[in-house]
């Protein structure tokens, strides 16, 4: 992906960036293997150095240097069972999305009438009404006794209606969900049928199931439905409970390992005493185009979410708007695959907030270059006005934390760190409110800052407690965290020296940078935790105290 977006930016090479993209996609499915990932390198390089490579404007030359070091640096340093999981992982995702070796041809004879001729989750596979790709959000409720969360699903027909089934204590209740469709801008056109209902459930409640399938008229047929999935109940009033929240950003599936750090948060989740209450993803969710709003695969989508199911069907999904979301020129997929809260007003998945115990969780577009219509964050704009409603709005006695995420950091070392006016406009905000943390992704790295305001450090009250870990006592300002580190390539640049307010940063090739991060609140602390993906130990960690 990274070679065809590369070459797309340059005149008189259509037929190369034809030919690069088909390659890309259809290689995986013949026998790819860890030469190709080799060749791959080679093939950048000497695109960078050629004629047309010198015609590069110089920001694209530098890109094609940058991954041209990491597909190498990675074929070369990494030990060779990584690799080459990363490879037959690629190659398996890519079989079951393209099961013919003819991928422009005509379909398999052997193959049913049901057969389709434009990708959609099973690609050129048969149709199914089976349910796929099942993920809970967050919803909203007047009734602090209820907790109500969204669950929604994929099947590959044209299905009118579907349908969820739900028991914590009492019978079984189901009822039909809304189900359409969407028409992204896509290279390769996309078909699916989507479903979204809700679950009202007693708040706190253990032990809940449920299971989702076509029409009433459907249901005896069992093939058709998922298994009783079960899950607890999110309790968002009680601020007296403890929070417990996954985070990061820059995912995606094969771009390079956004699946085994997805394996990792699934495993970490199953094995802890206390579940994730929440997944928080940072922006840059399936990587479905790699330079926006260039050549989106929409069935990249497809891969995300059947990857995160065993986490995401219990586990509800926030998710931020990233650059990368903004996927073949439009929205389509963040818009319509999601379900972010909407009782504190925003602008439905854009930006949003929800109080979840002893935090209030507020997430803002950082996209106003991209998409100012929706993501304008400059002084006086929607977003900013709900921005500092939403913060003055909180009572601090019954929420004591409020998290800050966008996609873009306010605060980072990164040489490539693009965030625009977006510190400029916002932090005054932050300062005035008392913002406690911000996080963000984009840049692939992970870094974290002491309290800050204008670039100057306040470290009043930080004490360092060794092996990479603070405590932060009342701390005086807002506290940032980059966290671009659930498996888009890293291969990051920091400036030096490190800045006096940057306590933390990792983000260079081959480092222990891929991973995730937790956030464990009481009403007392905050402390943020980032696990490394490569052996599940903690990189760094902070715990902030009222």
């Amino acid at each position: 992906h990274s070679f065809c977006t590369l070459l797309v930016e340059t005149d008189g090479m259509r037929v190369a960036v034809l030919l690069a993209c088909a390659a890309a996609i259809v290689i995986p499915t013949w026998a790819i293997t860890t030469d190709d990932v080799i060749n791959a390198g080679v093939t950048v390089s000497a695109v960078r150095r050629s004629e047309d490579g010198d015609r590069l404007p110089s920001g694209l030359r530098d890109k094609a240097a940058v991954f041209d070091e990491a597909i190498r640096g990675f074929a070369r340093e990494a030990p060779r069972e990584d690799l080459d999981a990363i490879v037959d992982h690629h190659r398996a995702e890519m079989d079951a999305l393209l099961p013919r070796s003819d991928f422009f041809g005509e379909t398999d004879a052997k193959a049913s009438e049901e057969t389709i001729t434009t990708p959609g989750p099973n690609m050129f596979g048969p149709l199914s009404a089976a349910p796929e790709q099942i993920h809970l959000g967050l919803a909203d409720t007047d009734d602090a006794a209820i907790a109500n969360v969204s669950v929604m699903w994929v099947t590959s027909t044209a299905t009118t209606t579907g349908r969820v089934c739900v028991k914590c204590s009492s019978d079984e209740a189901c009822h039909d969900v809304e189900s359409y469709t969407y028409t992204p801008i896509s290279v390769l056109p996309w078909h699916g049928t989507l479903h979204r209902g809700f679950m009202s459930v007693p708040a706190g409640a253990t032990g809940c199931a449920y299971r989702v399938g076509p029409t009433a008229e459907e249901s005896t047929n069992t093939s058709l439905w998922s298994t009783n999935i079960t899950f607890t109940a999110p309790n968002t009033a009680d601020t007296d409970r403890p929070l417990f929240v996954a985070l990061g950003g820059d995912m995606g599936t094969i771009q390079l390992v956004g699946w085994k750090v997805a394996a990792q948060m699934h495993a970490y989740d199953e094995a802890a005493a206390k579940g994730f209450d929440a997944f928080w993803h940072l922006g840059d969710i399936a990587y479905s185009t790699l330079d926006p709003p260039k050549l989106n695969f929409e069935f990249f989508w497809d891969m995300y979410l059947r990857q995160e199911q065993p986490l995401l069907n219990h586990v509800p999904m926030l998710a931020t708007y990233g650059n990368h979301d903004f996927a073949g020129g439009d929205s389509a997929a963040f818009i319509h695959r999601f379900w972010n809260p909407r009782g504190l007003g925003g602008n439905a998945n854009f930006y949003f907030a929800k109080r979840q115990g002893p935090v209030l969780y507020v997430s803002m577009c950082t996209e106003m270059s991209l998409n100012p219509t929706e993501c304008d964050y400059s002084p006086g704009s929607k977003q900013y006005l709900w921005l500092e409603s939403t913060f003055a709005a909180v009572n601090r006695t019954e929420t004591p934390w409020i998290v800050l995420a966008g996609h873009r950091p306010m605060y980072s070392s990164d040489r490539s760190t693009d965030s625009g006016p977006l510190r400029e406009y916002i932090e005054p905000l932050l300062t005035r409110y008392a913002v406690d943390l911000q996080v963000a992704g984009h840049m692939h790295c992970t870094e974290l800052t002491s309290p800050v305001t204008d670039f100057v450090a306040n470290k009043t009250g930080v004490v360092a407690l060794g092996g990479n870990a603070w405590r932060f006592e009342h701390p005086g300002a807002t506290v940032h965290a980059t966290l671009g580190t659930l498996g888009a390539v890293i291969a990051e640049r920091f400036d030096d020296p490190q800045p006096a307010w940057s306590l933390f940063r990792d983000g260079s090739l081959f480092s222990d940078a891929y991973g995730f991060a937790t956030l464990n609140a009481t009403r007392s602390e905050l402390t943020v935790t980032f696990l490394k993906q490569s052996d599940g130990g903690v990189l760094w960690q902070v715990q902030l105290t009222k």
